[in-house]
């Protein structure tokens, strides 16, 4: 029969914990999930213009065209001056776009210094070849990392390299008309984190002591 010296058992027990919970932390840091963001943009509009009203209770253009008055149509007060009298008809109002704009990185959370990729998406809302073009942008400090345009649906990436310090830093975010005319913005964090330390070293081979008897 033999023993093994109660404080060398005590130590090897440490020392395996501390192990498995240092493995534990870098498992974690490995599988950080993605930041990512959605956000929409609509708007309505409505066509107007600027009309005469004939003898006949027609309403004409300034080409001298019949304007016909359909559903969903408004024809304002009349307006008088030395010109004469006018009426402005404005149409039913309808949707400029109804787009929506994606963002996301790889992870969320960065060692100081690494790369840090971001990817951006636009889908104006429309099927087939209808709807206004749009377009989405991503920058960080000031400059635009990843940006797309141009179409109905579109997708794009680029990166940035993470600051060297640690701590919590916004991505903006922004998705417009083509002609920015109309825009929606939103933001998105990264964190930035010095790795965990290593797993300290059990410190050799536990000491066993035997006893005979």
């Amino acid at each position: 029969m033999f023993t093994e010296n109660r404080s060398s058992l005590n130590d090897r027990k440490l020392s395996i914990a501390l192990i498995l919970f240092s493995s534990a932390i870098l498992l974690a840091w490995g599988f950080a999930s993605a930041a990512s963001r959605t956000w929409t943009y609509g708007d309505w509009t409505r066509d107007c213009q600027v009309v005469t009203k004939g003898v006949d209770g027609l309403y004409y253009d300034s080409e001298g065209a019949v304007v016909t008055i359909g559903n969903g149509w408004t024809v304002s007060e009349p307006f008088t001056d030395e010109n004469g009298t006018t009426y402005t008809i404005c149409g039913p109002e309808y949707y400029i776009t109804s787009a929506t704009f994606n963002a996301s990185t790889d992870k969320d959370t960065y060692t100081p210094g690494e790369t840090v990729t971001v990817s951006v998406s636009a889908d104006n809302g429309w099927y087939g070849s209808g709807g206004t073009a749009v377009g989405v942008a991503a920058a960080f400090g000031g400059t635009q990392v990843a940006q797309c345009s141009l179409t109905n649906v579109c997708s794009a990436s680029g990166s940035f390299t993470a600051p060297a310090a640690n701590g919590t830093y916004t991505i903006q975010l922004s998705g417009c008309t083509v002609t920015s005319e109309y825009c929606a913005n939103s933001t998105m964090a990264i964190t930035v984190e010095s790795p965990p330390p290593s797993p300290p070293e059990s410190g050799g081979t536990p000491s066993v002591t035997l006893r005979f008897e």
